[in-house]
């Protein structure tokens, strides 16, 4: 991302481009070779944090009191979001729907619990 900042800068061409196709932009400034470490480098990235999500959340699932072994919440953590995660992709009709529907489902509770305390 910075590293499209950089180059937008000195070429409001790019800049113009680059808001409408990020990686199509740069075709034609970056060399091709480039983009196999880039792709290393997110891919890495996604996967390394989507590690420390899901044992992080079974930490938490822990923290609650649930008697269950590390690796037992972790997993079960890791079942939950790829049900998630499919139902997102291959059942859902509409992303923006679900997810709004999911944020009014959350401010409730988060509304009530926050009333009670």
């Amino acid at each position: 991302m910075i590293l499209g900042v950089m180059f937008s800068a000195g070429n409001p061409e790019l800049l113009e481009k680059a808001s409408v196709e990020p990686l199509a932009a740069l075709t034609g400034i970056l060399p091709f070779w480039f983009y196999v470490p880039f792709s290393i480098v997110i891919i890495v990235s996604l996967i390394s944090a989507g590690m420390t999500g899901v044992y992080s959340s079974g930490l938490a699932l822990l923290a609650m009191g649930a008697p269950l072994s590390r690796a037992v919440s972790t997993s079960l953590n890791a079942i939950i979001i790829a049900l998630g995660l499919s139902y997102l992709l291959f059942i859902s009709d509409s992303f923006l729907m679900t997810f709004q529907s999911f944020l009014a489902v959350i401010s409730v509770i988060m509304g009530s619990w926050g009333a009670i305390q």
